[in-house]
């Protein structure tokens, strides 16, 4: 079994925006202003951008012999065995080696003509080390694009 982490790329680009907001912040405050409301105000961006780190550092990728499973942030865990994968396919934007989703199809879904994925997990957030090591599985049967 293999757990598949979250790495340090969210915190980076949070860490950039919210030093970005609070030069922003800073450059706008007037002296005689109420410091009390601007803080209060500074404070609540603060939590909003770790409530949205916190949901990307919950999710997990697990492969086993059987089954992968994709927990995203706050919701739910999906469950897929391999001998339901009919394929999977990855959508890339501007990385190809570091695509946005692998899409993971059952043969089911194909079969009552639906498009949607059984299974769509969320890649940007992992390291691309493990990014790749999950797209070279056997077991998925990823179509290049």
């Amino acid at each position: 079994m293999r757990v598949l982490k979250p790495g340090p790329r969210a915190a980076i680009a949070f860490g950039i925006l919210f030093g970005l907001f609070l030069a922003v912040a800073a450059f706008a405050y007037k002296p005689g202003a109420n410091l009390v409301e601007g803080l209060k105000g500074v404070l609540s961006v603060a939590a909003g951008f770790a409530a949205l780190l916190v949901h990307i550092y919950l999710a997990r990728i697990t492969m086993t012999d059987n089954y992968i499973e994709y927990r995203a942030g706050f919701g739910r865990t999906t469950r897929l065995a391999f001998s339901d994968i009919e394929h999977s396919s990855t959508r890339a934007l501007a990385e190809p080696s570091h695509p946005l989703f692998l899409d993971i199809f059952r043969a089911s879904d194909h079969a009552h003509h639906r498009t949607r994925p059984a299974l769509r997990i969320r890649l940007k957030p992992f390291r691309t080390d493990d990014v790749k090591w999950l797209l070279s599985q056997p077991q998925l049967k990823v179509r290049p694009r």
